[in-house]
């Protein structure tokens, strides 16, 4: 759901295990109107399962979670929503996890260390208009 002066808005599924990080994103992308924060999931697997229910417009995935990991849950995420873009979001983008993680159909890669305005501005590059 993308804004297209009709009041659409990017709708985005956020998905880490650590409450904190969520909590960051989430507050992040409500200071932008533009944004609308459909839902949330600390696991793969309520992932996959809220990018089925919600068919988010992106999806920012944690790699490095307990049970289903975030690059184990990318195919399910994508076979559930298969619009939606992937911005796999970790600690440690190694060379291995960006090239997996791109491999299993990530839009991008980025570490966590980044500022926010410009995960901000990667969701947007990635979903500029209505589909």
């Amino acid at each position: 759901m993308v804004s297209d002066g009709d009041g659409r808005r990017v709708g985005l599924l956020i998905v880490d295990d650590d409450s904190s990080m969520r909590d960051l994103l989430r507050l992040t992308f409500e200071l932008h109107p533009e944004f609308e924060v459909l839902a949330e999931a600390g696991n793969g697997v309520d992932a996959v399962a809220a990018a089925g229910t919600h068919q988010p417009d992106a999806v920012i995935l944690d790699v490095m979670m307990p049970g289903t990991d975030g690059l184990d849950a990318l195919p399910g995420i994508l076979r559930a929503s298969p619009d939606s873009k992937i911005i796999v979001f970790s600690a440690y983008a190694t060379v291995p996890i960006v090239q997996r993680a791109l491999e299993a159909g990530a839009s991008l890669v980025l570490e966590k260390t980044v500022p926010q305005r410009d995960v901000v501005a990667a969701v947007l590059d990635l979903v500029p208009q209505p589909r």
